[in-house]
């Protein structure tokens, strides 16, 4: 039989007829009225209805257009637009939204208007010019900007980065030129200036890189700088710093000197009172305002304002005995800040977010403009996913919102904050950092898109941020590093540590020490305390770039591309050659990443690994479906010879990628290859009786419901490929054990977030098949 996907669309995610008017929502979350505010959003499209970002305009509630400014992200194979970005400027009354209408077609007429935002370049100099502010960039010079003027006077005459080396050496962005200065954006709304180089002493020697993409918009006072410094020194694995500061030099100096220091989270609860010592990072110096983005949560961080300057401390001078030193204090929260100094892993970087100038006291941060979840569902930009708001999933909804808010929770109670650490989330029983996984910004983007909850946004922003900046290896010597991401470890990379944190009393009693990389901690009482992993590696089994893809195509950030790009690009090329079929999770994982990046770019060069992948997965299939093989000992804790067959989730994952590699191409070998494996989990792992899964196909392995980690993703993809009734049941009958087994631990609900929206949309469309007669009678899979 040839085996294809029911072309209907299951409830939930459709829509009524393809509109030519879309509306958006901006919402202002301030306690005080936002006026002239940025927004910047990418807006997702159906195949086929958009041909141009060029054919759309802006109505605000009144009708009146509204200046815009668009870009196309990204691409249908059909050449029609997948995703666009749109700029535009809000008036929005505190703690409100305000609606507006996206008109689109092929003879839409965009307004001209008049903007006071426009650019300028010559071979000396770039300038900028947002109607209040003229920002200019020597090109002779490197930092965020040579001088601004504001009317015909100076309003700031210089800034530079100078990070201070642990030999109390000084290595300034200003000396030296700029190695890149380039107008990377421009439009009648918003303009970004791309400024690159390196810090430089006196004597020439270098220290750390430094990215700045300055950010200008049409009649704003202030600019946004969005500035990456990144750790290229590759002659030895850490670098240590004292100190980092980005110095601002107003026209006019401070009356008094001002400072803002926030040196660890300071909340804490004494005597059933919670102390709130968390600093906003913005300081005002007469006439000039700075604020630093997510102050308090990036510790340790400082403002100072004095004559002539004010001092960003983005790694501000700590002493030696700032950080307490010791167990899990330490290695947890502290590892990169001991003995007065940053240290900092080879390759990494690290984003932080400022705005300069003036009308910033009351909030500038750009604002986003949320499309309706139905529409988000039926353009399938984000996959096949269904609505939250139609009631078909309402017990799902409720427990992962539930869930969503224990999780958030979660970030005081496990003190997740700290400049590496912001964004990610630790092992409750691990002690170690998570680094995403299961991707945590992919999860909440997604849960966001079908629910219009902005909070699943903000978090999934944090995740992509951190794991982009602190968990991927940008620059190395080593070729091989380059676009690898770190496997969950203890200081996120791995290696602070290279013997682990001392020794356990039983290593030191008995001489037994832990293989390389993994040590045991015991309490005193002598029980299992924890497993930390202290080496740094990279592995496909733990590396994703949905997120960075969907971080790109919803905010438009660059480096979120170029960074799926780079890690895509390292597994896909000479990962690629020789390639051999290792183990379900491994070529599952890749086959996912690469198909992500062959369906956000339509590279073809992904679609060639694919191949690859598919081809070795497909040979290395057993007969009986599941890729059978001895399990491990962790899978099978039985007397040698162990049990043959797999682990479930393994399977599970490998079904997923076959998945879209099939919806990609249309290969029968892979719909065949998918049901087949879901016919061994449902023969080798399905329980009846407690309507959940084995582990793994040992029969003395535990049962669990949490099915969405044991293979019901591909279980639904392989019912609607088959029409089989038997996998259908087990899919219904499986699904309510699998909500109530939901956690709000990141890792378990990053992989239970990843699987569910697959299961939901396989459910809704089991709805639309009841519902319809001709399909009744085998499922509605098979045409």
């Amino acid at each position: 039989p040839v085996y294809t996907v029911q072309s209907e669309r299951p409830r939930g995610a459709v829509g009524t007829a393809v509109s030519e008017r879309l509306a958006l929502t901006v919402r202002n979350p301030s306690s005080a009225a936002r006026r002239g505010s940025p927004v910047r959003s990418g807006v997702p499209f159906p195949q086929g209805v958009l041909g141009s970002s060029w054919a759309m305009r802006l109505l605000d509630s009144s009708g009146s257009e509204v200046p815009l400014q668009t870009r196309t992200l990204g691409r249908w194979p059909d050449g029609t637009v997948k995703w666009t970005l749109v700029d535009f400027l809000v008036d929005v009354p505190a703690s409100s939204e305000a609606e507006y209408t996206l008109e689109y077609r092929t003879e839409a007429s965009r307004g001209t208007f008049e903007t006071p935002l426009w650019y300028f370049e010559s071979e000396d100099e770039v300038t900028v010019d947002t109607g209040r502010l003229r920002i200019r960039w020597d090109r002779s010079e490197f930092g965020p900007f040579s001088e601004i003027m504001r009317g015909d006077e100076r309003y700031i005459v210089g800034s530079e980065v100078v990070v201070t080396g642990t030999d109390g050496r000084e290595y300034r962005s200003s000396n030296i030129e700029a190695k890149t200065l380039k107008v990377e954006e421009s439009g009648p709304v918003h303009c970004i200036v791309r400024v690159e180089g390196s810090h430089v002493s006196e004597d020439g020697a270098r220290l750390l890189r430094s990215v700045f993409r300055v950010h200008a918009y049409a009649g704003a006072g202030y600019v946004r700088i969005d500035h990456t410094f990144i750790n290229d020194n590759s002659e030895t694995p850490f670098t240590d710093i004292d100190s980092m500061y980005m110095k601002i030099q107003p026209a006019a100096g401070a009356a008094e000197a001002k400072e803002i220091v926030q040196t660890h989270d300071d909340r804490s609860v004494v005597n059933g009172l919670v102390g709130n010592k968390r600093l906003r990072g913005y300081v005002r110096t007469g006439e000039l305002e700075v604020e630093v983005e997510d102050f308090w949560q990036q510790y340790p961080k400082s403002l100072r304002a004095v004559p002539n300057s004010i001092d960003i401390g983005l790694c501000p001078s700590i002493g030696e005995d700032d950080y307490r030193v010791g167990g899990e204090e330490e290695y947890k929260l502290y590892f990169y800040l001991k003995d007065g100094v940053y240290r900092l892993r080879e390759g990494m970087t690290k984003t932080h977010t400022i705005y300069v100038g003036e009308g910033i006291e009351d909030g500038v941060q750009s604002l986003i403009a949320q499309p309706p979840v139905e529409w988000n569902c039926w353009s399938g930009a984000f996959g096949e996913i269904t609505s939250g708001r139609d009631g078909s999933s309402s017990d799902y909804e409720e427990r992962v919102g539930q869930l969503f808010t224990e999780y958030r929770k979660s970030h005081d109670a496990n003190r997740e904050y700290g400049m590496l650490n912001f964004g990610d989330w630790a092992f409750d029983n691990y002690k170690d950092w998570g680094n995403s996984e299961y991707d945590t910004g992919y999860v909440f983007f997604t849960q966001w898109a079908r629910s219009g909850d902005i909070r699943y946004f903000e978090e999934a922003c944090r995740a992509v941020l951190h794991h982009r900046d602190v968990d991927t290896c940008h620059v190395s010597a080593e070729e091989f590093k380059v676009g690898g991401v770190y496997r969950h470890r203890v200081g996120h990379t791995g290696d602070f540590y290279p013997g682990g944190y001392g020794l356990s009393d039983r290593a030191i009693a008995t001489g037994e020490f832990p293989p390389t990389g993994l040590w045991v901690d015991l309490v005193e009482s002598r029980e299992l305390r924890a497993i930390l992993i202290w080496g740094g590696e990279f592995t496909i089994s733990h590396t994703w770039v949905d997120g960075f893809l969907l971080h790109y195509f919803l905010t438009g950030d660059p480096r979120s591309l170029q960074t799926a790009r780079m890690v895509a690009d390292r597994y896909d090329g000479n990962y690629a050659r020789n390639y051999e079929f290792t183990n379900g999770r491994n070529n599952g994982w890749h086959l996912i990443l690469t198909m992500a990046m062959y369906n956000a770019t339509g590279d073809r060069f992904y679609l060639n690994a694919a191949h690859i992948i598919a081809e070795r997965t497909l040979e290395r299939q057993t007969e009986d479906g599941g890729w059978r093989r001895m399990l491990v000992p962790a899978h099978c804790h039985c007397d040698p010879p162990r049990h043959m067959g797999n682990a479930g989730f393994m399977v599970g994952i490998l079904l997923v990628g076959m998945k879209l590699y099939h919806q990609a191409t249309g290969e029968q070998r892979a719909a065949e290859s998918i049901i087949r494996g879901a016919e061994f989990l449902v023969r080798d792992m399905w329980d009846e009786e407690n309507a959940g899964f084995r582990s793994t196909s040992c029969p003395h392995s535990r049962v669990s419901t949490d099915n969405f980690q044991h293979g019901i993703a591909g279980i639904a993809y392989a019912w609607r490929l088959s029409g089989d009734p038997e996998l259908g049941r087990i899919l219904r009958r499986a699904f309510p054990n699998a909500v109530e087994a939901l956690q709000a631990h990141g890792r378990i609900l990053g992989s239970q977030l990843r699987a569910a929206p697959e299961v939901l949309y396989a459910l809704a469309q089991m709805e639309v098949d009841r519902s319809t007669p001709s399909s009744a009678s085998d499922g509605g899979g098979q045409q």
